[in-house]
């Protein structure tokens, strides 16, 4: 969809000295000649629907409520078929919690 974990300065939430999204796309330009990333981003957006995911079905969403990413998850099932379970005291990794 197009999130990506990026920092830059020594006060990041998680960890620091990740590479930038500009150093990621150089690094994808010179090993594998991809230099349209964004217009492709774009284009995976526009056809699977962005971030409405209400067309799909049979798709479990599951958040851990102490995962500082669920934030970017779903919290609540937008019909029956995309049903959405937040677990008690889970992260996917929760030894840096």
């Amino acid at each position: 969809v197009g999130f990506y974990q990026t920092c830059v300065h020594d006060t990041c939430p998680y960890a620091t000295h990740f590479h930038t999204v500009d150093q990621d796309l150089t690094i994808c330009q010179a090993a594998y000649n991809i230099t349209n990333v964004y217009d492709n981003v774009q284009s995976t957006r526009d056809f699977y629907g962005g971030l409405d995911i209400s067309a799909g079905s049979r798709v479990l969403s599951v958040n851990g409520d102490v995962d500082p990413w669920s934030v970017l998850g779903l919290h609540v099932s937008p019909k029956y078929s995309l049903p959405v379970e937040m677990v008690p005291g889970a992260s996917h990794h929760f030894w840096t919690h």
